[in-house]
């Protein structure tokens, strides 16, 4: 119902079974993919209005996945701003990590080349520096795709140019 955006019967459903807004969800049924809750799938296809549907009935703006990513890693990977505003808004960790390689939603932002998204969460004062597992801050990201915008967004939020990884290597190195 989520990918379909079939919005009234997903309103009916929670009207009916609240509980059924942090159920796991399956493109065409089956397992559900990901370990991805309603809220997930809404975000990634961008429907803001059944976003606002599954928040007013409680789902967690902070709800993880299979790999423990929130809505708001998944909105910050897709570049959804107007999503990351309503998330932040309503509560959201703008530093969540998740289970695979502690990344936050800023690595994603950057990984996908989401200037906005990137912008957007240093501005709601998202570390500029949090590491994963191996030690790769959103620097160390944006210096290997090149994408001179987010790396200038990056230092001007006082990313460290001198921050090595498990291999012992900075951004610049």
């Amino acid at each position: 119902a989520i990918l379909l955006g079939e919005f009234g019967r997903i309103a009916a459903l929670l009207r009916d079974h609240p509980e059924q807004a942090g159920w796991p969800e399956s493109p065409g049924g089956g397992s559900p993919r990901y370990g991805a809750l309603p809220i997930h799938w809404a975000v990634k296809h961008g429907r803001e209005d059944l976003v606002r549907l599954l928040l007013e009935a409680k789902t967690s703006p902070d709800a993880r996945d299979g790999y423990g990513r929130t809505p708001l890693h998944w909105a910050a990977r897709e570049g959804h701003t107007a999503l990351m505003v309503l998330l932040l808004d309503r509560g959201a960790a703008a530093d969540a990590r998740d289970d695979i390689e502690e990344a936050a939603p800023l690595h994603l932002a950057v990984a996908f080349g989401r200037v906005e998204a990137v912008r957007l969460l240093l501005a709601r004062k998202a570390s500029a520096g949090p590491r994963t597992v191996p030690g790769t801050a959103p620097l160390h990201v944006a210096a290997r795709s090149l994408t001179p915008e987010i790396v200038r967004l990056l230092l001007d939020a006082g990313a460290d140019v001198r921050a090595a990884d498990a291999d012992g290597k900075t951004p610049i190195a």
